[in-house]
């Protein structure tokens, strides 16, 4: 065996004699024999040999913290030379986090103490060291000196102390955390050596009552303690697990149903039983309430409305509740083991349904709400809806499908008739929707007209009362006077004024040509506009309905036209950011009824504010992979809270004279369009936000990839 490590101790006392000696032959070396100081070198070599065969790290410092000596054990402790310290603070080597708690440790050390400590040192690698230090101070004749210490590398203690702890942790997690009751017992006693929280909730009892008890603290009842205690003694003996059902008695009276595992095991050269209790009361009750529920099941089913139906792998029924007369005509005798599902099904969807319906049992699918047209005994068509599940067995084997099929004739009847008058009512709102655009493209028309008449009544002003009329008496007077043109420009009253006369009038007539040339620019462009809005609403008008490839620029520019004489009127500042976006599938009549109610909507409710800055924004980006969002913003009168859900009703409006088609016309197309209509706002006097989105569909570049 190896010789036993020294201790801190030890190791202190050793270095503290020898430097004792030391001090002492150094104070008395001169004037003594040489054999004195041979005896002191002898002394000095013998406790420099002592340091550098220790395996543990021994250092002095100065009063300043500076490393004044360090043996070679720091080579294989820390990766650095002991000629890498000497003249460096100690402080170096200490972890960031350890600094300042280490130099208040050097502080009382430097007054005197002795410490043991740990702390974290940094090895060349980066590495962090855990040690253990013991220090203290050198004093001389009450002078300190310095420092000295003994380092000890623990980290591999400190990693084994925390797999151990993490290993007890885990255990005693596992153990505590399980549902079911732990019980450790002597396996020749059966007294309880420990047991876990669950088993204390299982029987009421603490921990305190049951260590150093019997295992028949549980206190089973009477019918069962005989049964139990020979069975645990056969298999003790047997040296087998056992496995049994059973009762316990709580502490409180109450009886619980347990399951018991139980093993006999060797630890540390005793034999101990291992029991886990999983109490199935609940399983117990579950089971019992199950044979009611079948017995209930059973009943219902004679009286349910749907027909609840069994078929096995083959589609062959197996089962046929008596409501299947009232479905199909037909009694459950005359079909279970003599018609599969699919017999009933319509002659022209049979064969496409059977395949469908194999290939679901092929991969043991649920099904829900599985619409199927079937023949009635009487030849009638019975519309079904049918949801059914797989039916395994407990080795997991496919036996067939169990379900239920429900009458759906009416409802989808109904459902019918429904549709139909939704698709009228569409149909009506987006009429509705079409004439809203019509009629703001009226009124925009008459708004730039009214704009040309003001230009046209200007320009008819201003030639009437224009200065060039009375040029004609100039020249009537100038021909008046053609043989003595000189004299008359000279020496006559009137004819001295006609060159300053033409001046100014020259003057005048440019002016007049200037202000009548832009009216003129300013009527062209009206009835440009004019022009340009017909345009563009006969484009929309005949692709009604139709989808086409298109810029959503464009079409975002072609709704602000229609607008744009009213936003000017009232002062409206228009504001785009719109995202450059590749061709777009899209149905440009809807997208522009849309957009023109959007922006007609944003108009008035801007008119009807109280905003200085009346702003409506219109934003176009693309939303994510797969939409199109554009936004319609205004900072005018806002809609409360109470308000937005209905926004889009039919018929709901808050405009004096308003039919509430518009907006509700607009939310059905975009919802026809597979997308939405929404509406946000913070309240009245906050304006609002309108956001349509609907499925982006990119126009396929060369390569067939989406742009």
């Amino acid at each position: 065996m190896s010789a036993r490590e020294p201790t801190y101790e030890e190791l202190q006392k050793r270095l503290a004699e020898a430097e004792r000696t030391i001090r002492v032959l150094q104070d008395k070396q001169a004037g003594h024999p040489c054999g004195q100081c041979d005896h002191l070198h002898t002394c000095e070599r013998r406790y420099r040999d002592l340091v550098e065969n220790l395996v543990d790290v021994v250092f002095t410092l100065d009063t300043m913290g500076y490393i004044t000596s360090i043996n070679t054990s720091v080579r294989q402790m820390l990766g650095y030379e002991p000629d890498e310290f000497i003249g460096e603070h100690f402080i170096k080597w200490i972890a960031q986090d350890q600094k300042s708690v280490i130099m208040s440790v050097f502080e009382r050390l430097l007054n005197g103490e002795t410490i043991i400590d740990e702390t974290i040192l940094v090895g060349r690698d980066g590495k962090a060291h855990n040690v253990e230090f013991r220090a203290t101070c050198i004093a001389r004749e009450g002078t300190v000196l310095g420092v000295q210490g003994i380092l000890r590398d623990i980290t591999e203690q400190k990693e084994a102390q925390e797999t151990l702890r993490r290993a007890e942790e885990k255990y005693r997690m596992l153990i505590e955390g399980t549902l079911d009751a732990i019980v450790v017992a002597d396996a020749e006693t059966g007294l309880i050596l420990d047991c876990n929280r669950a088993a204390t909730e299982l029987t009421g009892r603490e921990k305190a009552e049951l260590i150093g008890q019997s295992h028949k603290v549980y206190h089973l009842p009477e019918e069962c303690k005989e049964p139990f205690s020979e069975t645990f003694k056969q298999h003790l003996a047997e040296k087998r697990g056992q496995t049994l059902d059973t009762q316990i008695v709580t502490k409180a009276g109450q009886k619980r149903d347990v399951a018991i595992k139980a093993h006999v095991v060797e630890i540390g050269g005793r034999e101990v039983m291992l029991g886990l209790f999983r109490d199935i009361s609940e399983h117990k009750r579950a089971e019992a309430d199950l044979r009611k529920s079948e017995e209930r099941f059973k009943r219902v089913v004679e009286i349910a409305g749907d027909w609840v139906w069994e078929v096995d792998t083959e589609g062959m029924y197996t089962y046929a509740s008596p409501v299947v007369e009232r479905v199909l005509g037909y009694k459950p005798e005359e079909i279970i083991g003599k018609k599969h599902f699919y017999d009933f099904f319509s002659p022209e969807t049979r064969e496409d349904l059977k395949k469908a319906a194999f290939e679901a049992f092929a991969r043991r699918e649920s099904f829900t709400g599985f619409v199927n047209h079937n023949v009635h005994r009487d030849g009638s068509v019975v519309i079904i809806e049918t949801s059914g599940i797989a039916i395994v067995d407990e080795e997991g084997m496919f036996c067939g499908y169990r379900g239920v099929d429900r009458d759906v004739t009416e409802r989808r009847r109904r459902e019918d008739e429904l549709q139909k008058m939704n698709e009228d009512l569409v149909l009506a709102s987006r009429k509705a929707g079409m004439a809203e655009v019509a009629t703001d493209v009226l009124h925009n028309v008459a708004n730039v007209l009214n704009s040309i008449n003001v230009s046209a009544d200007f320009i008819e002003e201003r030639l009437s009362n224009s200065k060039a009329t009375n040029l004609k008496k100039v020249t009537d007077m100038l021909a008046e006077h053609t043989n003595d043109i000189g004299t008359f420009l000279t020496e006559d009253e009137r004819g001295r004024h006609i060159p300053v006369y033409l001046t100014e009038a020259a003057r005048l007539i440019v002016d007049e040509q200037t202000v009548i040339a832009d009216k003129l620019k300013s009527l062209t462009k009206n009835v440009q506009h004019v022009t340009q809005i017909i345009k563009a609403q006969q484009s929309y008008a005949r692709s009604g309905g139709v989808e086409a490839f298109t810029r959503p620029r464009e079409i975002i520019e072609d709704a602000i036209e229609i607008n744009h004489a009213a936003l000017e009127r009232y002062g409206i500042e228009l504001q785009c950011e719109l995202a450059e976006l590749p061709r777009v599938r899209m149905d440009r009549q809807r997208i522009l009824q849309i957009l023109v109610n959007l922006i007609t909507n944003g108009k008035q409710a801007l008119v009807e504010s109280n905003q200085p800055n009346k702003v409506l924004t219109i934003r176009c980006a693309r939303d994510g992979r797969d939409k199109l969002r554009i936004e319609v913003v205004d900072n005018g009168v806002g809609i409360s809270k109470e308000h937005q859900p209905l926004i889009f009703t039919h018929g709901f409006t808050t405009k004096r004279g308003g039919h509430g088609f518009g907006l509700h016309g607009s939310a059905l197309a975009a919802r026809e369009m597979g997308g939405s209509l929404s509406v946000h706002s913070d309240g009245p006097g906050h304006g609002a936000t309108f956001t349509l989105e609907i499925p982006l569909k990119l126009e396929a570049t060369t390569d067939g990839r989406s742009s």
